[in-house]
């Protein structure tokens, strides 16, 4: 009774009004600077969350889907190694089959630097005591010095990854935040040739209608478009 013909109208105009701003990719010079923490900060809690901050670039995950993962673990071949997670609450599971199905994410340990990040985030999770916990990144509290009990928002995720670059990037820090995590690799791959329209959606963990019944079956799909994304590195 309230959605009257004036109320819906001024509703539409002030819609038309708003600006979405996309959070921008993060350059390389701002994943090379969460690399280094990760590997080398003398402070464990800031290895973990730099390293949470590096799995959601490399795997390309939203940070709010990160903090709903299930399990963890890692898997080396020769000089690679990948971090996989898996996780059914995720953004793109709508129906009941999608929900029973565990969505996986690959992200690949090493960047730019000598040794594999991964080594040391994994690591510094269990120094943290984190390796029992149901949460993949839990809140830091900065007064206790210790992780709460409920998962790192997307906030306070913001607040630590400006907190990393602004030595570097000054108040140009200030313009990047968690959300542009997913859209990294996704934004670098797209100013590539490496990598065909389907790969590039799959990367982004979705699936067109043409290679959803071959997709859905192939447990190495994520897995496969590594080889792509280590030469694009």
């Amino acid at each position: 009774s309230l959605l009257s013909a004036r109320v819906t109208r001024a509703s539409h105009s002030m819609f038309l009004k708003k600006k979405l701003t996309q959070a921008p990719a993060l350059p390389v010079a701002a994943v090379n600077i969460f690399e280094k923490i990760c590997l080398h900060s003398p402070d464990p809690h800031k290895r973990v969350i730099a390293g949470a901050l590096l799995f959601c670039i490399f795997a390309r995950v939203r940070w709010f889907d990160a903090m709903r993962i299930e399990s963890l673990q890692s898997d080396k071949y020769h000089t690679m190694l990948i971090l996989e997670a898996a996780t059914s609450k995720h953004k793109t599971s709508m129906s009941k089959e999608a929900k029973t199905r565990l969505l996986p994410y690959t992200a690949l340990g090493k960047f730019l630097e000598e040794y594999h990040w991964v080594d040391s985030f994994m690591q510094a999770r269990t120094t943290c005591g984190l390796d029992e916990q149901q949460l993949f990144l839990p809140s830091w509290n900065e007064v206790g010095a210790s992780w709460s009990s409920h998962a790192m928002s997307s906030g306070e995720c913001t607040c630590w990854m400006r907190e990393f670059l602004e030595e570097e990037f000054g108040e140009k820090a200030l313009s990047f935040s968690s959300h542009g995590c997913k859209a990294t690799l996704l934004t670098w791959a797209a100013m590539t040739t490496l990598f065909s329209r389907e790969e590039r959606t799959l990367l982004g963990h979705h699936i067109e209608p043409q290679t959803k019944s071959s997709t859905r079956y192939n447990r190495d799909s994520q897995i496969l478009l590594q080889l792509k994304v280590s030469q694009l590195i």
